[in-house]
């Protein structure tokens, strides 16, 4: 799914990083727009309806764009240059408004806008100060003021703000943030054997973070048994930007060398607990051939981990199994594609990725912005995979077809004759993942006073139609959303039209069958 031309900074940014709402799809940006594109996604497929352009600036100063999470008004931050605007948006796809709510002023980090899970709030981190809105009541509370804050995530109970300031770890454990943002406690956590300054940060549950560590530049002189910069022949002709990055002269593309022979220290991706009250490393693992890791996702359902850098071609897959963090898969990009967006799919599944090629310039004056262009489009890869028995991955061509689409060779479940054929196929041929893999959904429906709850699981996200129907013996199916009543319906092969989040819960109402 091919996005077009964008104006991207080279390092340092996540354009997925909460850009995917459930109802109104991707908000990106080309550097001067703001975009949107409703989108949906079957195994190995992507789809991209008409995209929509919401806002344009007039000016390359936009950066990128995150959605509230947390279920009711739809709030989307669209981060610039130089501020943060906050926009309420109402309607649907074709009629799309966005609603001016407030402005904070200051560069904020690339990834440094973070949306309370649960609620209307907001943190905005720059590199020194840690500023939290409440976009609803217009409360802004500054909780922090630092010299190196790197990054930050909320808890996964939604309690807590964690902020990476170096390699120390600062949390904020609020009393009631709904109804007060000052009411607080602080800490500061240095964890023992980190000695590097933080990347990227994301929470796993409750008291657990993953972070990735970087390579500081001293320590890769220091380590380093021979001239790092004496660049082999096969590299030549080359030249260095405004950045530091390398840069081939016949291509024009930042060049990812390997130090792996050269540097004996290394990046890191460490699963931290912060459950007593000393944190702990619990696994630390080496991320091969990158200086500094600024991608991270985490995919919930299967606890797999995805990692790279705006400057790598390879995008490396890790899993947490028994407490240990272990390397599963490497997944290439080409020699040209660079990763611009990693993020979950909404069921916490699978991975969904951009890539970014370079657009040729003159190759003998290389681009001294860190902004640039490239051409860009939109992945999807299973994660599933990972973890079947060898003789049923499927095998996957290193190249694409014409549509952008990774081509998969066919592959049966056992005592299954025949691979549907109809839109979802794939969905359900096999091999399924385990009862506590899988992805579920909740339904409550209220009959005479009684309210009944049944679960359901997912299908990809998809739930069938005469499930609902037969659980709760009803004719006509209704789900309740906000104010409003929708009629469910099935597609031709019996599936509700809409993607369900894993473990979220609905309420239903509907026609009793008559007995």
């Amino acid at each position: 799914m091919e996005l077009g031309r964008v104006k991207l900074s080279r390092t340092k940014i996540n354009s997925l990083f909460q850009a995917i709402h459930p109802t109104h799809g991707l908000a990106w940006t080309n550097g001067a727009a703001l975009n949107l594109t409703p989108i949906s996604y079957f195994k190995g497929k992507l789809v991209g309806e008409k995209t929509v352009k919401l806002k344009d600036f007039g000016s390359d100063d936009v950066i990128g764009a995150c959605w509230s999470p947390h279920r009711g008004a739809s709030y989307l931050a669209v981060q610039c240059v130089n501020k943060t605007i906050i926009w309420k948006v109402t309607g649907s796809t074709a009629d799309t408004k966005l609603n001016f709510i407030t402005e904070i002023t200051g560069k904020a980090l690339s990834k440094g806008v973070l949306w309370h899970p649960k609620l209307p709030i907001v943190c905005v981190l720059t590199k020194s100060d840690v500023k939290v809105i409440n976009v609803e009541s217009s409360v802004c509370e500054t909780l922090h003021q630092g010299s190196d804050i790197t990054g930050g995530v909320w808890s996964s109970d939604s309690k807590k703000l964690i902020i990476s300031e170096g390699s120390s770890l600062l949390t904020f454990d609020f009393n009631d943030i709904e109804t007060s943002l000052t009411e607080r406690q602080h800490s500061v956590w240095q964890v023992p054997g980190l000695d590097a300054p933080i990347g990227c940060i994301v929470a796993i549950d409750d008291d657990q973070l993953l972070v990735t560590t970087g390579l500081p530049l001293d320590r890769v002189v220091t380590n380093t048994q021979e001239d790092m910069f004496d660049v082999p022949n096969s590299l030549q002709p080359s030249s260095v930007d405004a950045a530091g990055n390398s840069v081939d002269a016949g291509t024009g593309n930042v060049n990812t060398l390997d130090f792996d022979c050269q540097v004996q220290d290394a990046s890191r991706l460490l699963l931290i607990s912060m459950k007593d009250e000393t944190p702990d490393i619990v696994s630390n693992v080496t991320i091969a051939g990158i200086l500094e890791p600024d991608l991270i996702s985490y995919q919930m359902m299967n606890k797999t981990i995805a990692v790279s850098s705006n400057a790598q071609s390879k995008i490396q897959i890790f899993i947490i199994s028994e407490k240990e963090i272990k390397k599963i898969e490497d997944l290439d990009l080409g020699r040209d594609g660079r990763p611009k967006g990693l993020c979950s799919t909404l069921d916490g599944k699978d991975l969904l990725y951009v890539v970014g090629k370079q657009v040729q310039g003159n190759s003998l004056f290389p681009p001294s912005s860190q902004m640039t262009e490239y051409d860009l489009s939109f992945r999807y890869h299973s994660m599933e995979i990972v973890t079947m028995p060898p003789a049923m991955i499927p095998i996957r061509d290193p190249y694409q077809d014409c549509d952008g689409e990774f081509m998969e060779q066919p592959y049966h479940h056992p005592g299954r004759d025949e691979v549907d054929s109809g839109p979802h196929a794939g969905l359900s041929t096999g091999p399924y993942p385990t009862l506590y893999k899988a992805g579920f959904v909740h339904f409550l429906h209220n009959y005479n006073g009684n309210t009944v709850k049944k679960t359901f699981i997912l299908e990809n996200g998809l739930v069938r139609l005469q499930a609902i129907k037969e659980a709760f013996q009803l004719a006509t199916v209704e789900i309740v959303l906000g104010n409003a009543m929708i009629v469910l319906s099935a597609d031709k092969e019996g599936f509700v039209p809409v993607t369900f989040e894993h473990n979220k819960t609905w309420t239903v109402v509907g026609r009793k069958i008559q007995k």
